[in-house]
Order: C-alpha cells, then structure tokens, then sequence
C-alpha cells in the first residue's frame, strides 16, 4: 500500500474508473461485491495497465473475492478453512493471470493495530503471501478495517500506514454500480 499509483476498476456503462487512495479503495469494496462484508477476508486479484513512459503506474481490479474471515485458531499454524480458501483464491488469480492482490481483512475485531487480532491477522497474511508465491503471484498489500463504515480506520497489519474510509454510500464505484443497475445490498 505504499504506492499509490492507483487502480482502475472496470465499469460497463462507462470507461474504468481510477481509486488512487486507499481509503477509497476500501470504500469501493461493498459496490464490488455487492454487499457490505463483516469478519471477512476480500482478495482483489490485480493485473498490471501498460504504461507509456513517464506515467505511474496502474493496476486493473479483476476477480473479487471474499471468504469468513477465521481469526480465532491455533498459534502454530492457520485453521484449515482458512487453507482451503487461500487454495482457492490462489487458483482463480492464476487463472485470472493476476500479478498481485490486494487482500482486505474486515473484522469488528481489529480495532487496535497492535492487538492481539491484528498480529493474529499479520500470521494469516503471512501464510496466504506463501500459498500466492508458489504461483508468482505476490500479495502486493494487506489493509485492515474493522468496518467499511465512513469514518472508520484502517491500518496495514504488521505495519505503521494508517487512514479513514471515506463514505461507501458516496464512492465513485457504488454510483457507477447503481447506475449499472447493480444492487448494493
């Protein structure tokens, strides 16, 4: 999360549009999936925009997915549905020919960065960084929230960037979903 060059998500009335801030990429997430998760894991599988010289970097958003997210388990090691899901996340951003992913961790129990929670969750993105190596896809950032909630904070686990998530009612990509004719539930 420490560039940001921005990300394009595709939209079909309309030509991509671009999230530069990570705030509002985590805004975005209930207009991708069409919901507001709670205790999950999201994964977006990115692949990276051809660039002329001089311009930043991009990253175009494709397959997005969530699974529970599974905090509570033992010390030594991830619990096997969590596995299975890193499994499967893994095979469909290969099959995507995605780069990286960006994986979001919502979870009412990750309010403190420096929490037990929060190094429960680093542990996890440790493992899931391992399972998306072994098919060179990198797990190019790792965001917390406990919320996707306007005003709530969201941190990097295992590190210092911290922000807020601006309005999800009001993000670019939910009109551009509502106008689609997409449901946000």
């Amino acid at each position: 999360p420490g560039d940001r060059s921005g990300m394009t998500t595709p939209t079909s009335s309309s030509r991509p549009l671009r999230l530069t801030d990570i705030g509002d990429l985590i805004a975005a997430v209930p207009a991708l999936l069409g919901f507001r998760p709670a205790r999950s894991l999201v994964v977006l599988s990115l692949s990276p925009v051809t660039t002329r010289p001089g311009e930043t970097g991009t990253a175009t958003i494709g397959a997005v997915m969530r699974h529970d997210l599974l905090l509570d388990g033992p010390r030594d090691g991830t619990r096997d549905p969590m596995r299975e899901a890193f499994r499967r996340f893994r095979a469909v951003c290969a099959r995507e020919e995605a780069e990286s992913v960006i994986a979001i961790l919502v979870d009412d129990r990750l309010q403190d960065p420096h929490g037990p929670a929060a190094g429960r969750a680093h542990t996890l993105l440790e493992e899931f960084a391992a399972y998306l190596a072994t098919a060179d896809i990198v797990l190019g950032g790792a965001l917390a929230v406990p919320t996707i909630d306007a005003g709530a904070t969201w941190f990097v686990p295992g590190g210092d960037d911290a922000g807020t998530v601006p309005d999800p009612d009001a993000s670019v990509v939910a009109a551009a979903r509502v106008f689609d004719g997409n449901p946000i539930r």
